[in-house]
C-alpha cells in the first residue's frame, strides 16, 4: 500500500489556539487575536497570517483583507509552542454595507500560509445587533452605528495539505521493491496512470469542512495573491 508523502500529510505547523480579546465590541472596533502556534520541527521560512472580512461571499468585491503579518525569526520558525498577538482594524462601514447592511451576517477569517500555500483557515460568523430589543425588532431606517454591538460565532477550522521544507520519499509497506517491480511489469499500459496517481500526492484534496460550512470561512483554498506585508512579528516561546 502506498502512503502520502509524509512531508505533505503531516502538519508541521499548526494553530493550536486562538483567543479573542473582546467577545463583544462596537462595529468600528479592531480585533485582537492571541494566537498559539505548535511547530513540530524547525521551518526554514516565516509563515504569513492574514485576517479578512467577508461581507458578501457571492461578490469578490465583498471580501477585504484587513491586515497580514509575517511571523517568525526572519526567516524561519523554531520547534515548540509559541505565542504572538495579531491586531487588525475593524472592517470599514462601506464594506459591511455591501453585504446588505450591518444586520445581515458577515464573516471573518484567519488564514495561515507557508511558502504561499494555505495550511489552515479559522473562520467566524459575524453578527451585528442593536443593544436593545426594541431597536433590533424595529430597526431605524437610518443605521444607528452607535447602538450596534458586534459578536463572533464559535470558530470553524479547516486544514489543508501542503508540502513543507523537505520532501520525503514515498513509502511502500505492503510489498518489497522487487515485488512492486514484478507487479508493474505485468500491468497493462493503461494501468500505469492509476499507479502514478497513487504515488503522486501533489493533488491531494483538502480536508473536508463541516456540512453547511461557508467556503470563505473555512472551505476551498483561498485565492493566492501578491500583497505587501507591512509588519513582521517575532514569537514568544511558551516555557513548559
Amino acid at each position: 500500500r502506498f502512503f502520502p508523502n509524509p512531508s505533505t500529510s503531516m502538519a508541521v505547523c499548526r494553530i493550536r489556539d486562538v483567543k479573542i480579546a473582546q467577545s463583544e465590541a462596537k462595529p468600528d472596533d479592531g480585533f485582537e487575536f492571541e494566537i498559539t502556534l505548535d511547530v513540530l520541527q524547525p521551518l526554514k521560512e516565516d509563515i504569513v497570517v492574514k485576517c479578512s472580512y467577508v461581507a458578501d461571499a457571492r461578490d469578490p468585491a465583498g471580501e477585504q483583507e484587513l491586515d497580514s503579518m509575517d511571523v517568525g525569526n526572519e526567516p524561519g520558525l523554531p520547534a515548540g509552542l509559541m505565542q504572538f498577538t495579531l491586531e487588525v482594524p475593524g472592517p470599514p462601514r462601506e464594506l459591511i454595507e455591501k453585504g446588505g447592511g450591518p444586520l445581515e451576517p458577515g464573516g471573518l477569517y484567519l488564514a495561515a500560509t507557508y511558502r504561499g500555500k494555505e495550511f489552515v483557515r479559522i473562520g467566524y460568523f459575524v453578527r451585528h445587533q442593536y443593544d436593545v430589543p426594541e431597536l433590533q425588532e424595529n430597526p431605524p431606517t437610518q443605521t444607528d452605528w452607535s447602538r450596534l454591538v458586534r459578536t463572533l460565532s464559535d470558530p470553524l477550522h479547516t486544514h489543508f495539505l501542503i508540502e513543507w521544507d523537505d520532501p520525503a520519499p514515498v513509502l511502500c509497506t505492503s510489498k518489497s521493491m522487487e515485488g512492486l517491480a514484478a507487479a508493474a511489469a505485468n500491468m497493462k499500459k493503461s494501468d500505469f496512470g492509476v499507479l502514478a496517481d497513487l504515488i503522486d500526492d501533489s493533488d491531494l484534496p483538502e480536508c473536508q469542512a463541516p456540512v453547511g460550512h461557508s467556503p470563505h470561512l473555512g472551505g476551498a483554498a483561498a485565492h493566492q495573491r501578491e500583497r505587501s506585508r507591512s509588519r513582521s512579528r517575532s514569537l514568544s516561546p511558551i516555557v513548559a
